[in-house]
């Protein structure tokens, strides 16, 4: 599944790239939105914090984890600007990308979060109250 969600995005970022038409700072092309590379880095990263989180691993190395996923993440998009081939607001409309197309499919498809009780308690608590 992980791999169809790498696909999906890449697609999704080639799909937003043609409707953006945006030229790069560079003036390479028109194909600077949303930036590709921040896109499948924020999806690879989405996807692994989440596999973490499934994970028996202390607070502390959680959190470590995903800073050190988050800055590869940022480093990336950081770079695409830097070398002239993005504006800063392509790479975090890729970025943004990434982390719904990977946050989307791992609670869709993957499933590895428990889902939690609290919408249907608080439904249960709303209609205890109606009547």
């Amino acid at each position: 599944m992980g791999e169809a969600t790498i696909v999906a995005t890449d697609e999704e970022s080639a799909l937003l790239k043609s409707a953006a038409a945006r030229e790069r700072p560079n003036g390479q092309d028109t194909q600077s939105m949303p930036s590709s590379h921040a896109s499948r880095s924020a999806v690879l990263t989405e996807l692994a914090e989440c596999n973490l989180q499934s994970l028996a691993v202390n607070d502390t190395t959680q959190r470590v984890l995903d800073v050190g996923l988050d800055a590869l993440t940022y480093g990336t998009a950081w770079a695409r600007v830097e070398s002239g081939f993005q504006y800063p607001s392509d790479t975090l409309v890729g970025i943004s990308l990434g982390n719904f197309s990977g946050a989307f499919f791992n609670d869709a498809f993957l499933g590895l979060q428990q889902p939690s009780s609290h919408p249907s308690l608080s439904m249960a608590l709303l209609q205890r109250g109606a009547m």
